[in-house]
């Protein structure tokens, strides 16, 4: 018979094997994945502090898409060469998140240094899919451990607001609004200006 110190120790040691095996899976598998456990690296208190200490690099320390891809991207949405949009380009980006990266670039044609945001891969085709597949673990999690936290309403708000994530479009909208407002009630706070070209 074991004491409870002890059903703890072991329960951290299976804790502390999961939450390193499930973090290897999110950065594999990006996108959608990463937003569920940046959310879940806050639930202190409702995960297992291993879990929690484990999902907390996901807050900040996201993989970046290579260079040869962000080209890619940009050139296939603006529909022209890289060359006559800029002038330069820092192909290291300034921060990485889950649904995209940042990077600092010179206009070709003004010189305006910009800072152009740039979504991963496959992450607006694959949103959808993801977070079907989150559910699908979550329910499994429920299933078979009764004090498994309930991630469902996380879920449905990740669902609904996943369209307005990838919409870099209604992005730059609400930050012209957001930056409308400021000037009309004469803040001395600012926010980036979007370039809608």
């Amino acid at each position: 018979n074991l004491d409870e110190d002890e059903v703890k120790e072991r329960w951290d040691v299976v804790h502390q094997r999961n939450a390193q095996m499930a973090v290897q899976h999110i950065m594999k598998y990006r996108g959608f994945f990463i937003k569920v456990g940046q959310k879940a690296s806050t639930m202190k208190g409702v995960l297992p502090d291993v879990w929690v200490e484990a999902l907390e690099p996901l807050q900040d320390h996201i993989p970046i898409t290579p260079f040869a891809a962000v080209r890619q991207t940009l050139q296939e949405d603006l529909g022209c060469s890289f060359s006559q949009v800029f002038r330069e380009f820092q192909e290291k980006p300034i921060a990485s998140a889950s649904i995209g990266q940042a990077h600092i670039a010179w206009l070709r044609s003004t010189g305006e240094k910009v800072c152009v945001k740039v979504e991963h891969p496959g992450v607006a085709e694959l949103s959808g899919q993801d977070l079907t597949n989150i559910e699908y673990i979550v329910k499994m999690m429920s299933r078979y451990h009764e004090e498994a936290p309930d991630f469902s309403e996380i879920i449905k708000e990740m669902r609904r607001s996943s369209l307005e994530e990838v919409d870099f479009r209604l992005e730059a909208k609400n930050a012209t609004d957001a930056l409308s407002a400021l000037r009309r009630a004469g803040s001395a706070v600012g926010c980036p200006e979007p370039l809608l070209q």
